[in-house]
């Protein structure tokens, strides 16, 4: 057994949250066996290893430390009961939506004047824009998945693989448009890829490992997963985390050049990325779980927040750290404003015991970087709201934060951001079912994307907030049974809008009771939903589902991954793009197809996508 398995993060026994680790009754004979290390404290300044040697020692004494106390519990527990589960108190210019509008995202989809840029499993797909014709295939084998950043004159593919020894890398390849997108340069960089943005000629890319105290780190040429080892960041808080996340920053002039640092810690939890600063939240408290001096102290602030400015010539550069309760929901739940940076967590208040039955809270907490220091502290908090339920969307618009949380109905409420104060709740209000994702449209006016409660159908929510201090539902319409899925709900790519057509246009799959009232619900529909932003009608039902092969139409999850994912528009028609092909559709009462062009070699994108599953069938 794999000793990391036993050592869990403080979050898994503080928190009631259902699905962030097993919570167990555990009936103790004479206690577990008290820790001899000091509990982890988050460091007031930075300190970087000297060399590969210096990482090497310090992984050796780490295990050592790790080994004695898990020893100790051990033999200590091998004379316990075994534990019993018990239930937790409560219930995760570009054509891409993006969080930061100055800062474009990797996506499957790209376009430029003259080209659409479609990324499949295996392949780009370079599209004319004025006929839909193909211009050109880059063929990447041996890739996972596959996602595309624009600059003026260079694409950017990104290829994520999985080895065979479950260790992941991310290959970087870069084509030069003008000379016929021939290859200017491939970096491999080890890791699971977590994020890549650009701004200008700017790439920021990063990574993640995982690793284990039984295995030494694979040292190679002085660098550490791809991270020369005197940029390697000592951890912020010395707990026992194994993860280890890399930042590249990577000029896309006429020579590429590539700067890195890592940091050392804990799984992460978000990333907030804006023009200037990356955010990165990890827990920091991965420790010996039966250590009882945590149990002492609930309102430990298990988050650490490290802030680094990217852009810094001299490679990416650690500014500040700091530390607050809880989980954020996505990277929604982050947002930097007039130098201030805003977190909204889902935490719960924990008893002496192993299990918090207490319910949960939700805070909005505002953190600054002190001047003169390395520290990211607390500015202001609001008070905790949402009792018994967990956040479920966040939206920062201009001075103003929305937030749905949802435990059997879908309260949304409104705070007021001021550099100068704490985040102070307005108003809010309650409605079935909830939004997991929210866009503002027109003048005052917020949109909701989500579920409705336990049937699970699609919801739609129209919420008009002129009055901050009374906001009320305009409009709200449901759709398809439980299962039903909108991919935007995941996916914040998988969304288009047009606000002066008052149209959006999502991804989604609508599932269908059947008639005999025992089977399971069936797909009834895959496609995207051409969608009236004043009453949540759909103008239109579009579909590329005549273009997947059998094998994979027959299966709902192949069928719902492979049918229409991103949609767009260009010269006034609405585009949508598929790993099967894409379409040209008129904007008209029928919105109807145009042009088409159906990609080649279907079957493997089937095969691709459920290997084991379709070559059994």
């Amino acid at each position: 057994m794999k000793h990391n398995k036993l050592i869990l993060s403080f979050f898994m026994f503080i928190t009631g949250l259902s699905g962030f680790g097993c919570q167990c009754e555990q009936k103790l004979l004479n206690g577990p066996p008290i820790v001899d290390l000091a509990l982890p404290e988050l460091k007031s300044e930075p300190a970087f290893f000297r060399n590969c040697h210096e990482i090497a020692e310090w992984q050796n004494i780490k295990k050592q430390q790790y080994d004695h106390e898990y020893n100790k519990h051990a033999k200590w527990y091998s004379t316990q009961p075994q534990p019993t589960p018990v239930n937790s108190g409560a219930s995760p210019s570009s054509i891409t939506n993006r969080q930061e509008a100055d800062v474009d995202e990797a996506d499957i989809l790209k376009s430029d004047n003259t080209f659409f840029y479609v990324a499949r499993t295996q392949s780009v797909e370079i599209v004319k824009k004025s006929d839909l014709s193909l211009f050109k295939t880059i063929t990447i084998e041996k890739s996972d998945r596959l996602k595309l950043l624009l600059t003026s004159n260079q694409l950017i593919v990104l290829a994520s693989k999985t080895l065979e020894n479950s260790q992941y890398t991310t290959t970087l390849y870069v084509y030069n448009i003008s000379r016929g997108f021939n290859l200017k340069q491939k970096s491999i960089f080890e890791g699971r890829h977590m994020a890549a943005r650009l701004s200008e000629d700017s790439l920021l890319l990063v990574q993640e490992n995982d690793y284990s105290w039984d295995t030494p780190f694979n040292i190679s040429d002085e660098h550490l997963f791809s991270v020369p080892c005197e940029s390697v960041q000592q951890p912020l808080i010395d707990d026992f985390g194994t993860t280890f996340t890399s930042i590249h920053h990577i000029y896309l002039g006429a020579t590429l050049s590539i700067q890195s640092s890592g940091l050392i810690g804990s799984r992460n939890q978000s990333l907030y990325i804006n023009k200037e600063h990356i955010y990165i939240l990890t827990n920091g408290y991965s420790w010996f779980y039966w250590d009882t001096r945590l149990f002492s102290n609930p309102l430990i602030k298990n988050l650490i927040v490290t802030m680094f400015d990217w852009q810094n010539p001299n490679g990416p550069t650690f500014l500040a750290a700091g530390q607050v309760r809880g989980y954020p929901n996505n990277e929604w739940s982050l947002k930097e404003v007039d130098d201030q940076f805003y977190v909204a967590t889902t935490f719960s208040p924990s008893s002496n015991s192993f299990v918090s039955s207490l319910g949960t809270q939700n805070r909005l907490w505002k953190l600054g970087h002190k001047l003169g220091s390395y520290d990211l502290i607390e500015t202001g908090s609001s008070e905790n709201f949402g009792e018994g339920e967990s956040i479920r969307s966040v939206r920062f618009v201009e001075d103003k934060a929305y937030i749905v949380t949802f435990r059997e109905f879908d309260p949304l409420f409104v705070f007021q951001l001021d550099s100068k104060s704490h985040p102070r709740l307005i108003s809010h209000i309650d409605v079935e079912g909830f939004s997991s994702y929210l866009h503002p449209v027109f003048q005052n006016t917020l949109f909701g994307v989500g579920y409705a409660g336990a049937m699970r159908s699609i919801q739609f929510s129209l919420f008009d907030v002129s009055n901050p201090e009374k906001i009320k539902l305009l409009e709200q319409q449901h759709y398809g049974e439980q299962q039903s899925q909108v991919q935007v709900s995941t996916d914040h790519h998988a969304f288009y809008i047009n606000e002066s057509k008052r149209l959006a246009a999502l991804p989604l799959s609508l599932y269908k009771k059947n008639n005999d009232n025992y089977s399971s619900n069936f797909l009834d529909f895959s496609g995207a939903f051409v969608l009236d932003l004043q009453n949540l009608q759909p103008l239109a039902k579009l579909t590329h589902s005549e273009w997947i092969p059998e094998k994979c139409y027959k299966d709902s999850y192949v069928r719902t991954q492979s049918d229409i994912l991103r949609i767009t528009e260009s010269e006034g028609q609405l585009i949508t793009v598929s790993l099967f092909g894409i379409k040209a559709h008129k904007q008209n009462k029928n919105y109807v197809e145009t042009r088409s062009l159906n990609f080649s070699n279907a079957e493997d994108e089937c095969k691709n996508l459920m290997p084991t599953y379709y070559y059994s069938m």
